[in-house]
């Protein structure tokens, strides 16, 4: 995504916190146009453009065409263009865990990435005493203090974590930290049981590119289906929702058995079925995050809430509840509502 695309932007954000911005571009096949395009990124917002780093270069001349068309916009590095590049998948960039020979990768790009003297000269102006980012970050801190009510001491909470289950917002498990939480984690991949523990999250990943494995881990789906019988609060994500379903279809059509905690099957379709911002209501209580998947969930179950999209407010993802079992495509940013996700991991049925 670009500087000024989406609600809020880069770019809000840069003014908000009153941060430098550093574009990257790519100048493949561009010379004195780069000018325009930065410039136009400098005053559109505006931001305070400190300057540029141009992907891409063909050669040590077209580094020379670029930086003396950037005129007031200092070019700070340039890199090469690149024989390979990071591989991708349907969700981002493929995790680092699954790119082969991925520290020499990046030892190659940091090798032949040219960085200007005007960069350093830039963080050492930076480091010498600039604060202002950090006042005006100052607010975000009341969000992340609940309050001594709210308190999950002596709770421990099992986690699935594997190349299935990996996106986790640090600031959740910094929050549930904050709390007082004892955090263990299991990999549904290997077949691991649910450890014992008051409460279990399933956050999101790629349950659907480990079907086969999943619809395999026959001592996982009956620690988890055991837990839900015994009220354990289970809160699963985007692909904890589609693990805990009755089954996956992947792209080739293909239907591997899950669960089954919740009624219905998660289908795999090659456009976009979500992405962006939201926020969930939950008697009054708000809880902020997103929503990114390709799967489509088709139930029959009735939902009990459901987000709404930022900015225009239109309906979002939805939250099913199953006895003790909240689930939803909605990837939770614990910090923005501890109090809520505290009841959530709390709660029974």
């Amino acid at each position: 995504m670009g500087l000024y695309d989406g609600e809020p932007s880069a770019a809000d954000l840069a003014r908000r916190f009153d941060l430098p911005v550093i574009a990257v571009l790519d100048v493949a096949a561009m010379a004195q146009t780069v000018g325009a395009i930065a410039r136009g990124l400098r005053d559109h917002g505006p931001v305070s453009l400190a300057g540029v780093i141009a992907n891409r270069i063909a050669s040590p001349g077209h580094a020379e065409l670029i930086q003396s068309a950037l005129l007031a916009v200092p070019l700070l590095g340039w890199l090469p263009a690149q024989s390979t590049s990071l591989p991708e998948r349907h969700l981002g960039l493929v995790p680092a865990a699954e790119v082969r020979a991925l520290d020499s990768r990046l030892e190659t790009l940091a090798e032949t990435l040219r960085i200007s003297p005007v960069f350093w000269t830039m963080l050492e102006t930076s480091a010498s005493g600039n604060t202002r980012a950090e006042a005006a970050a100052t607010p975000a801190a009341t969000i992340r203090s609940p309050g001594p009510s709210v308190s999950l001491s002596g709770r421990t909470i099992a986690i699935a974590r594997d190349l299935a289950f990996a996106f986790i917002y640090a600031a959740n498990l910094e929050c549930l930290a904050e709390l007082g939480a004892r955090v263990i984690f299991f990999s549904p991949l290997a077949d691991e049981a649910v450890p014992s523990a008051d409460a279990i999250w399933l956050p999101g990943g790629y349950p659907e590119l480990h079907a086969s494995t999943l619809s395999e881990a026959t001592r996982f789906k009956a620690s988890i289906r055991s837990a839900h019988v015994r009220a354990v609060p289970i809160l699963a994500e985007c692909g904890g929702l589609m693990t805990l379903a009755e089954s996956i279809e992947d792209l080739q059509s293909r239907s591997w058995p899950m669960v089954g905690l919740l009624s219905g099957r998660c289908v795999m379709q090659r456009r976009l079925a979500a992405l962006g911002l939201q926020a969930i209501e939950i008697d009054g209580h708000e809880l902020r995050g997103h929503a990114f998947h390709y799967s489509r969930f088709e139930t029959a179950l009735p939902f009990s809430a459901q987000a709404r999209c930022h900015p225009r407010g239109n309906p979002g993802e939805r939250l099913y509840r199953v006895g003790s079992l909240i689930a939803s495509y909605f990837h939770a940013y614990f910090p923005s509502n501890p109090a809520l996700i505290t009841r959530w991991l709390r709660a029974s049925a």
